[in-house]
């Protein structure tokens, strides 16, 4: 029975991510049928419908299917019943999938229309800030390895969500750029936690201590994952949340709620800090547990570890010269 109502939940919880997905679609469809009919045009021409009476309430439904597949809160329910249940090999690619939203958020809405959708600045940016908290304290909460990863991207996901949502070229520029960054430090996190679980025959992070002397490599793949996603120089992480904090304050400097917001996002970082490295000092440096499962520890074959350690390199190599992504970025987002 217990069987039953999980797979049942399951289910829902991808219909749920499915239909924020279509929503996007639908409303899309419905936004260029209505205002360009008989015929589609390309997303450029939305620049000559500012002002249009319809465009923020339509922007407001394309946000409110975006925001299910970022797991805004509370339309996060499906991420960690369906982030924590595939195979590891693909962490990277949900990782994308599930980040990919901020992109089309800010090339279909902020890019052409942020004259129209500026009152819902604010808002977003108070949605993110719960959802970081929020999704922080479940991370903190999990002895799931797998959910543990998946309940992290909720929360990692929204500092990209305060970025775009600040609607200044800073801040959109650091929204995308820690979206990149987050990644690389999420593909590298849920793969190490992929290979304990692969070693170790467990899900079971309370069964899991004292691994450092067996599994150095995987411990090193953890820790360099807990720099990306707590913004520890150098790796992009720390690029990203910097520009996109900083941008956040340069256009709101004026507003006391709103420098409350940025600042109350900034200090939730910490939680970031905490249940990462906590979590990985337990793992590998905490007490040795009495386990037929800890003869099984060992670090991970050569096919495993060197793509993983190529993505720590590239995060590394994000911080140290983050150049070339940034004028590309800027190169579309200076007119902001």
């Amino acid at each position: 029975m217990d069987g039953q109502r999980l797979l049942a939940f399951l289910r829902s919880a991808l219909r749920l991510g499915i239909a924020g997905k279509e929503c996007v679609q639908f409303w899309g469809l419905i936004f260029w049928t209505l205002l360009f009919r008989p015929r589609l045009l390309p997303l450029a021409v939305t620049l000559a419908i500012q002002g249009y009476p319809l465009t923020l309430w339509i922007a407001v439904v394309i946000m409110a299917g975006l925001a299910t597949k970022l797991a805004i809160m509370p339309l996060h329910v499906w991420m960690p019943w369906v982030h924590a249940e595939h195979p590891t090999c693909i962490a990277g690619l949900l990782a994308i999938y599930a980040n990919i939203a901020a992109y089309v958020a800010v090339r279909v809405l902020i890019l052409p229309l942020k004259g129209d959708i500026q009152p819902l600045s604010l808002p977003l940016m108070l949605f993110a800030l719960i959802t970081m908290i929020y999704g922080a304290l479940l991370t903190l909460a999990q002895s799931d390895a797998k959910r543990f990863c998946a309940c992290s991207t909720i929360s990692q996901i929204s500092y990209s969500v305060l970025g775009i949502a600040a609607m200044t070229a800073f801040s959109v520029s650091g929204g995308i750029y820690y979206f990149l960054s987050h990644i690389l430090g999420k593909a590298i996190l849920f793969s190490a936690a992929g290979i304990l679980v692969f070693r170790l025959e467990t899900r079971n992070l309370k069964e899991m201590g004292g691994l450092w002397p067996r599994m150095p490599l995987t411990a090193l793949l953890w820790f360099s994952a807990t720099f990306v996603l707590s913004a520890l120089p150098p790796t992009g992480g720390f690029v990203g949340k910097w520009l996109l904090f900083a941008g956040a304050f340069k256009g709101y400097h004026a507003n006391v709620f709103a420098l409350l917001v940025i600042i109350m996002a900034i200090l939730s970082t910490l939680l970031t800090l905490v249940y990462t490295f906590v979590t990985g000092i337990r793992i590998f440096f905490g007490p040795r547990k009495n386990s037929d499962r800890a003869p099984a520890a060992a670090d991970p074959p050569l096919t495993m570890g060197l793509p993983l350690i190529v993505l720590a390199a590239i995060a590394v190599m994000m911080g140290v010269y983050p150049r070339p992504v940034l004028v590309l970025l800027n190169s579309v987002l200076e007119n902001i």
